[in-house]
């Protein structure tokens, strides 16, 4: 299951095995994280690439910003805490897949918990979400394919302005040893994708998409959220960042010995849906001290291998005696030749 990691071992649909009222408090942190992190991009952040769209989009530098609904958002989620044991179960149906109780991929996941918020939250009116986009007759007659992409989010805000909000939420590992670096040096945990590559597909397609009738004056933004990851503390700037967008550490497996510092601190594993909000302790989350997470990495990486699979940088958090996360950092597999 690609939302679980295959070398450690996990119970049997790890959500459905907790109470309704933990599950529900796993699911509230993480779109509260959601709705109120600082953005991951900078109002800047869409100019290098804007060229392609041209003058027509001169909005697409534009990155949403909640920091004026903040009062009206916390009181919002303080209200769904308290919600009762008789309403839950229809809450989180909307959040995790029936089949395995288990939240969908990231990026699905992330638009359940935003959709959520829109629907729910009086600043916001929600028109419509995952609108498919068609080609024309002509184009069609070309192309057996008539849907094009879809629009995440088209809404309007509490001064009724229409707004086209596409949702980034990424975590990359920053590989630039110098003060300044650019989207290029921000690579994925599989080292396949980049930021440079998110940001040209967001800005250049995703927030280019001729919006139909009668969203045409929609004004179009990046809703961007995510975690940056570097190896020094001393992180370098990027104009594409919000400088206080949310940092974390990676290393190489070698440098494992550097948690050592935690002192005896345990370690958790997080499985991608588990990549949001910062981590706190489930009941039934098996916890490692460091010569233990040094054996587990290992052993999953190996079984990463035998399923075919090129092995994957693991985030671990670092938990206090309370079970919250004090720093998350990627681990990084050992090359192979």
């Amino acid at each position: 299951m690609d939302s679980l990691l295959p070398g450690f071992r996990y119970p049997e649909q790890p959500l459905l095995q907790l109470p309704q009222t933990e599950r529900w408090r796993f699911h509230l942190q993480q779109l509260a994280w959601l709705v109120t992190s600082q953005p991951l991009l900078s109002p800047a952040a869409g100019a290098r690439y804007r060229f392609v769209a041209g003058d027509a989009h001169p909005e697409l530098a534009c990155v949403v910003q909640l920091s004026e609904y903040s009062a009206s958002i916390q009181k919002w989620l303080e209200e769904l805490m308290l919600r009762g044991e008789d309403e839950l179960g229809a809450l989180l149906a909307h959040f995790e897949v029936a089949a395995d109780a288990v939240p969908l991929r990231l990026g699905r996941y992330a638009e359940r918990l935003l959709s959520f918020f829109l629907q729910r939250f009086d600043g916001f009116q929600l028109l419509a979400q995952g609108l498919p986009l068609r080609q024309t007759s002509a184009e069609c007659v070309a192309n057996t394919h008539s849907t094009i992409g879809e629009l995440d989010y088209l809404l309007h805000d509490q001064t009724g302005r229409g707004r086209h909000w596409e949702l980034a939420v990424k975590l990359f590992l920053c590989e630039s040893d110098s003060p300044h670096a650019t989207p290029e040096q921000f690579i994925g945990p599989d080292r396949k994708d980049s930021l440079h590559r998110k940001l040209s597909k967001l800005y250049t397609r995703q927030l280019c998409h001729p919006l139909p009738e009668p969203y045409q004056h929609f004004a179009r933004q990046a809703f961007s959220a995510g975690w940056m990851f570097y190896a020094q503390p001393e992180t370098p700037s990027c104009v594409e960042l919000n400088p206080a967008h949310n940092r974390g550490r990676w290393m190489e497996f070698a440098q494992l010995e550097h948690l050592v510092a935690f002192g005896t601190h345990c370690f958790l594993p997080l499985p991608r849906w588990r990549w949001l909000a910062r981590a706190r302790q489930l009941s039934n989350d098996q916890c490692f001290d460091l010569p233990q997470l040094a054996d587990a990495l290992s052993t999953h990486w190996s079984a990463e291998q035998q399923l075919g699979a090129e092995p994957r940088a693991v985030l671990i958090a670092a938990l206090d005696a309370r079970g919250y996360e004090l720093e998350r950092i990627f681990v990084r597999a050992p090359r192979t030749s």
